[in-house]
């Protein structure tokens, strides 16, 4: 625990906050939410997630922490204008490629056994 670790230090507890990247890959997370949030819990910090590399939620995670080092209470109004608006590109991808079967879509017909296609 690392309060367990400070306490043994004189001096009152500082302002801790654990930062979890990569909001916007999910699936390359080394840690999950849950564990995350809970190591957060049992260690009193405050639990952010965001994105380094496109800066989804950093001005909202560091306006959050300014605001309480300061005592100051922020609305969700006020913090709405911290979030910056992600733009998502929309890929529109080829959709048969012109190499396999001639750019036709095959004819799949159902199995025998179960009636499912893995493609």
């Amino acid at each position: 625990k690392v309060h367990g670790t400070y306490s043994k230090a004189s001096g009152p507890m500082p302002c801790m906050a654990l930062l979890g990247n990569k909001v916007d890959l999910s699936h390359m997370r080394a840690v999950r939410h849950d564990h995350h949030n809970r190591f957060a819990d049992e260690n009193q910090m405050h639990s952010y997630m965001l994105s380094a590399k496109n800066g989804d939620q950093v001005n909202a995670c560091f306006f959050r922490i300014a605001a309480q080092l300061a005592g100051v209470k922020i609305t969700k109004p006020e913090l709405e204008v911290q979030t910056k608006v992600v733009q998502a590109a929309i890929i529109d991808h080829q959709q048969h490629d012109a190499k396999v079967n001639g750019g036709e879509v095959p004819e799949y017909k159902k199995s025998k056994r179960n009636g499912c296609v893995i493609m």
